[in-house]
């Protein structure tokens, strides 16, 4: 009875195949490549006091507050949805949560890119390598910065006309 139970847990088992692991194998590069990383710009910590600014003020400033030579300057801020959200990531778990969900940003960054080039490609593998060139191009960007949300909402809509333009 043990052996088949065995076996009949075996059979329901997907099988792998090479074109899973090449699937498989590009995000978790990238997932790997990027929580390795560390804060070293010091712009991150402008951006988190301008997030802070946001989240205790409830609104945008929309003069430069923290910089020596422009103090009280109209400035606009930009990035302040990425600038609130890393605040509040840092005040819910530290710089480590910030590190962690920018690998998770990434990596999903690295999942849209390579269903999008999937499409485009001859087969898995050079979607998974044009993928992973990619990603490597983008590495010097994975730095824990706002726009890194921009990247992502781009690489939505992208994959989104895609699907459009082939009428899925």
């Amino acid at each position: 009875p043990r052996i088949v139970a065995t076996a009949i847990a075996a059979s329901m088992l997907p099988v792998l195949s090479l074109t899973h692991l090449w699937l498989l194998l590009t995000p978790t590069l990238v997932f790997i490549a990027t929580a390795k990383s560390y804060i070293f710009l010091g712009d991150f910590w402008w951006h988190l006091k301008i997030g802070q600014t946001i989240a205790l003020s409830g609104q945008i400033p929309a003069t430069d507050t923290f910089s020596f030579s422009a103090t009280g300057a109209t400035y606009p801020y930009f990035e302040w949805l990425g600038e609130l959200y890393f605040y509040l990531l840092y005040a819910s778990g530290g710089v480590e949560l910030v590190l962690f969900a920018d690998a998770l940003v990434m990596t999903g960054l690295s999942v849209l890119v390579l269903t999008s080039v999937k499409g485009q490609c001859t087969g898995v593998r050079l979607a998974a390598t044009s993928t992973i060139s990619f990603m490597l191009i983008a590495l010097p960007n994975r730095d824990a910065r706002p726009q890194i949300l921009g990247f992502l909402i781009f690489a939505v809509w992208y994959l989104l006309l895609l699907r459009y333009r082939r009428g899925a």
